[in-house]
């Protein structure tokens, strides 16, 4: 038997709608139970082998969930640690470019002084030399 076309009993009030629902389904040779059109359909009973799947996928959520929460773990340790050791070389690269500035300015003064002091080093040079102070 093939459904009714609901849009005929749009504007039907309930007890309208089951008169009307009731006359047809006899029309087409159905039988109408009242109780076992209204009544809500029951719960779908699981089986054994249902459950015991459910179960197995809950238990291999838990060990994916577990696994995943451990990864995560690992990369954020992972993450501090190479922190760490990014710090730990930003320090001593500050300290080897401070040391580095400091022996430029020696090797600057050092210049200027050879630069004022010697006769043989051209204006060109002394110029230079001027830029930097």
């Amino acid at each position: 038997m093939s459904l009714p076309n609901l849009e005929e009993f749009s504007s039907s009030s309930g007890d309208e709608l089951r008169t009307d629902l009731k006359s047809l389904i006899h029309q087409r040779g159905g039988t109408y139970d009242t109780e076992e059109l209204w009544r809500k359909t029951p719960e779908y009973e699981f089986t054994e082998d249902d459950k015991q799947r459910a179960e197995q996928r809950k238990e291999n959520n838990k060990v994916a969930a577990k696994k995943s929460r451990l990864k995560k773990k690992h990369q954020l340790d992972g993450l501090e640690k190479r922190a760490v050791e990014l710090k730990s070389q930003r320090m001593q690269l500050l300290r080897e470019r401070q040391r580095l500035n400091q022996e430029r300015e020696k090797l600057k003064q050092l210049l200027l002084h050879h630069a004022t002091t010697c006769p043989g080093v051209s204006d060109c040079l002394k110029r230079k030399l001027d830029i930097y102070q």
